[in-house]
């Protein structure tokens, strides 16, 4: 079974389309009360985000390489709220 449907067999998928002109925007609002964030490549995790999501927020994953997008600062200390 493919990663995403064994992903949608067990929890609440929400996805946002590349390339929108209001995507950051949109993914804040989206990560709002989630226990978990699945981002890509495009994706910074970083203070803003982690804040956006709440206390609630168990793990985030980068479907990707490397973690140039991950702000480690922001990651250690997790959301300030």
């Amino acid at each position: 079974m493919p990663a995403m449907e064994r992903l949608e067999a067990g929890c609440e998928l929400t996805g946002l389309a590349r390339g929108l002109a209001d995507a950051r925007e949109r993914f804040l609002v989206e990560a709002a009360g989630k226990t978990g964030l699945l981002t890509l490549l495009t994706e910074r995790v970083d203070e803003e985000l982690l804040e956006a999501a709440g206390g609630q927020l168990v793990v985030v994953s980068n479907y990707a390489v490397g973690w140039t997008t991950l702000t480690w600062a922001a990651a250690r200390g997790g959301a300030s709220s």
